[in-house]
């Protein structure tokens, strides 16, 4: 199951994609993202987590441009297992080619520790490998 997020101007800014044979939603960020855009990508996130209640999810973060961290407080409560509405444990995350999507996820990762767990890569084939041995 595939579905495209789209914003006001009626361009895709995020793929969601459940894995039914690993048990995890992949995402994919496209371009430049507004706070805006990543709640209304968390919204259809809690959606899909109702159906699937995966706890697993794989970000793909290579074809975001620029920084996101405005969103991080926000993300931060969002993502919190003791505040959350969906329940994540384990998130693989793609990072941007761009230094400003790298430190974005950097402090999100910080904000998170001991929370959940979030392990930064490279590669997309290293993230999956990663995520399915959790």
């Amino acid at each position: 199951m595939k579905q495209e997020v789209k914003n006001q101007n009626g361009n895709t800014f995020l793929i969601l994609e459940y894995d039914e044979a690993n048990k995890w939603l992949y995402t994919n960020w496209i371009g430049y993202q507004t706070i805006e855009n990543i709640k209304q990508g968390m919204t259809e996130t809690i959606a899909l987590h109702r159906r699937y209640r995966f706890t697993k999810v794989l970000n793909d973060n290579r074809a975001l441009i620029g920084p996101w961290d405005k969103a991080n407080e926000w993300l931060q409560q969002f993502l919190a297992p003791e505040t959350s509405p969906i329940h994540i444990k384990y998130i693989a995350h793609v990072i941007s080619p761009g230094i400003f999507g790298q430190l974005s996820v950097q402090d999100l990762q910080t904000r998170l520790l001991n929370k959940i767990e979030i392990k930064l890569f490279e590669d997309i084939n290293r993230a999956q490998e990663w995520l399915k041995s959790r």
